[in-house]
């Protein structure tokens, strides 16, 4: 199951399970803010503290699950300051609608320290980002301390009246990974998994770079599960072997047959880390922290 399948499952159970908006539906043309497994249901309205009505979609999703622009536009505005007020930014997209993305990331990877960055790097107001692009991280900041992570995110209208954003999240074509502005696929790899995996991580999934045919990666994969590194088939990047010494990892997973991933590479990242790295084929890698009986799993085929 790809990410865009997982999204199209969950969306769809979603919306057979809520009741519909009582407003008249608008659909607006976005990619998703979220690139990852993710819940969410349609609460506008709903009464929150101090007498207020919700006025957004709170997208369920673990920590440091990549959030990104929902279309083309300029960072409009950015909360950053005290545990009150970070981490949230707002997008003014070409159009004039804005978005909004609040509960961003405040905490070191791993923690509740309130001492983390809940912004992607360059993300500051006038900056602009393009639909897909990396803006940040979900977590739970401001008045979501006590929360599960979520990004409780809005649309408003050029006017800036609030509508609700389900029926558009709904229609939004997910994003399978994060871009950012000049950066390559691998690269991005890399830098995710330097910002996730500050602290480095025991597993680590090798996987071929974007070549039709080859085998996916589940792009669903959990922070905290492992992170996923990119290589082409013939070589692989200066910066990813440095990322893998980095890592300090004592299981490496190789996605694909010699098709897609060489022995030559393969090589290469034994040389650089001193780990004889696992190879696994299949149409399909989905890795988990549990197996279906509760056990700790390195990974599955699906």
């Amino acid at each position: 199951m790809t990410l865009r399948h997982f999204l199209a499952f969950a969306l769809l159970a979603s919306a057979l399970l809520t009741s519909a908006p009582a407003e008249a539906a608008t659909t607006y043309d976005m990619v998703f803010p979220i690139a990852g497994p993710v819940e969410f249901e349609n609460t506008w309205g709903n009464a929150r503290s101090g007498g207020r009505r919700h006025r957004g979609t709170d997208l369920m999703a673990d920590k440091m699950v990549p959030v990104v622009a929902v279309a083309d536009g300029v960072v409009d505005w950015v909360h950053d300051g005290g545990r009150k007020d970070c981490c949230a930014l707002g997008i003014e997209h070409d159009d004039g609608w804005q978005s909004w993305y609040i509960h961003m990331n405040n905490d070191t990877p791993g923690t509740d320290d309130g001492q983390g960055w809940g912004f992607a790097p360059g993300i500051e107001e006038g900056v602009r980002v393009s639909a897909g692009q990396l803006i940040g991280w979900v977590g739970d900041s401001g008045n979501a301390e006590h929360t599960p992570p979520h990004i409780h995110f809005e649309l408003h209208r050029p006017d800036g009246t609030a509508i609700n954003p389900y029926a558009s999240l709904l229609a939004a074509s997910p994003v399978d990974a994060p871009t950012i502005p000049g950066l390559d696929e691998t690269e991005v790899a890399v830098t995710l998994s330097e910002a996730v995996y500050p602290d480095g991580s025991t597993r680590v999934v090798v996987a071929p770079r974007g070549v039709e045919g080859a085998p996916t990666v589940h792009a669903g994969i959990r922070p905290g599960v492992a992170p996923v590194l990119l290589t082409d088939s013939t070589s692989i990047a200066d910066a990813t072997l440095a990322e893998l010494r980095r890592l300090q990892p004592t299981f490496i997973l190789i996605v694909g047959d010699e098709r897609w991933i060489s022995s030559g590479v393969v090589a290469d990242i034994e040389a650089a880390t001193g780990i004889a790295p696992v190879r696994v084929t299949g149409p399909m890698l989905t890795l988990s922290d549990e197996d279906p009986d509760g056990e700790p799993a390195v990974f599955g085929l699906r």
